[in-house]
C-alpha cells in the first residue's frame, strides 16, 4: 500500500497544483525522496537502525477529554471488511437534542482503533427526509469483519 500512495503520489496529501505556481509549506515528495521510499518498500522495508526506533506511543485508556457529560452511540454496529477498499461511509446518528447546545469538546471513540483510519463529524440540522432516504449509504458488498459499537 505504501509503493501504491507514494508512487501516485496520493501520500503525503498535497492537493495543490505544481502547474500553477510554488506554493508555500509544500508538503510532496521530492523525486528523490520519492526514489528513496520505493526502494526501501522494494528492499522489504528493513527496519534500519533498531537503537533509532523511537518508543512506542502510549495510548491513554479512557476519555481525553475527561468524563463526557454525553455519550451519543451509533445505533447499530457496522462491519468494517477484512480485503478490499471501502468507500466513506456516512452514519446519521441522532443526539437527542431538542434545543441548541454549547458543545466545548468532542471526542469520536471507535469501537476498534486498528480499522478507523479517520472520522469527521458535521451537524445534519435537516429536520425532514425525503421519501426513501435511509438513514446511511449502504455499506459495499465486501463480506465483512465483526467490529465492536463505538461512541463518539
Amino acid at each position: 500500500m505504501i509503493r501504491e500512495v507514494v508512487d501516485d503520489r496520493r501520500m503525503p496529501p498535497w492537493h495543490a497544483d505544481p502547474r500553477y505556481g510554488h506554493f508555500e509549506n509544500d508538503r510532496s515528495l521530492t523525486s528523490r525522496q520519492r526514489a528513496t521510499v520505493l526502494a526501501w518498500v522494494d528492499q522489504g522495508a528493513p527496519l534500519g537502525d533498531a537503537k533509532a526506533v523511537p518508543t512506542p506511543r502510549a495510548f491513554p485508556e479512557g476519555w481525553t477529554i475527561g468524563t463526557p457529560d454525553l455519550v451519543i452511540e451509533m445505533p447499530e454496529s457496522y462491519q468494517v471488511p477484512a480485503q478490499g477498499t471501502v468507500p466513506y461511509q456516512y452514519f446519521r446518528v441522532p443526539s437527542g437534542f431538542t434545543e441548541d447546545k454549547w458543545v466545548q469538546a468532542a471526542e469520536a471513540r471507535p469501537g476498534d482503533p486498528s480499522v478507523v483510519h479517520h472520522v469527521l463529524v458535521a451537524i445534519d440540522d435537516h429536520k425532514e427526509r425525503t421519501k426513501g432516504e435511509a438513514d446511511r449509504v449502504p455499506p459495499s458488498t465486501i463480506p465483512p469483519t465483526p467490529l465492536k459499537r463505538g461512541a463518539v
